[in-house]
């Protein structure tokens, strides 16, 4: 409270660039004077799908998140033997996954995976973003690909700038001296803002 006439700037990666989107087209907040959005997943119920296009995702969703998911599930969950019979079908069934473990901590109970993913994705509200925003994104990001429908739906809003390199992958923009270039062009774009 102390703090709620300061102006803030937003900067999210990943999952947390989408989360702070989605705030913003929602809320207006009038506090956040810019957001910075990188390698945001824009449209989470996709990337669920995508993961399993390439080779590469597919190994890494199979062999990281999935074993990972299963660990934590298996962890906090498997009370009986019944429910780890059934941790490998939750996790290739989207709904079901959704219905036992998010839909009883989910505050506003969305009814499927698919609504939970729609009222979660950042794409389907930017519109409503009113405040100068820049979303940097890498051409060869493999975890979170961006489309062209999706690219010409951030181009509609007057409000948002767009980097796209060609290289970078998810959290990998150095240059050829082994420094994060993104943190210089992040500070520049802030100094600009204010």
């Amino acid at each position: 409270d102390k703090h709620k006439n300061n102006k803030h700037i937003l900067v999210g990666i990943s999952m947390g660039a989408n989360s702070f989107s989605n705030y913003l087209c929602q809320t207006n907040d009038k506090r956040v004077t810019t957001l910075i959005s990188i390698y945001n997943p824009l449209d989470l119920l996709t990337i669920c799908y995508s993961q399993t296009y390439s080779i590469i995702n597919n190994y890494l969703v199979n062999r990281f998140f999935k074993k990972n998911m299963k660990k934590y599930l298996l962890l906090n969950f498997a009370k009986s033997k019944t429910v780890k019979d059934n941790i490998n079908m939750y996790l290739n069934n989207l709904d079901l996954f959704y219905s036992k473990f998010i839909k009883p901590y989910n505050k506003k109970k969305y009814k499927t995976f698919n609504e939970y993913t729609y009222n979660n994705s950042c794409i389907n509200f930017i519109d409503n973003l009113e405040i100068p925003s820049l979303f940097i994104f890498a051409d060869d990001d493999c975890v979170t690909p961006i489309s062209k429908s999706q690219i010409e739906k951030l181009k509609n809003n007057k409000n948002i700038l767009q980097l796209h390199s060609r290289y970078g992958s998810h959290v990998g923009h150095y240059d050829d001296e082994g420094n994060v270039w993104l943190v210089n062009l992040i500070d520049q774009y802030i100094k600009f803002i204010i």
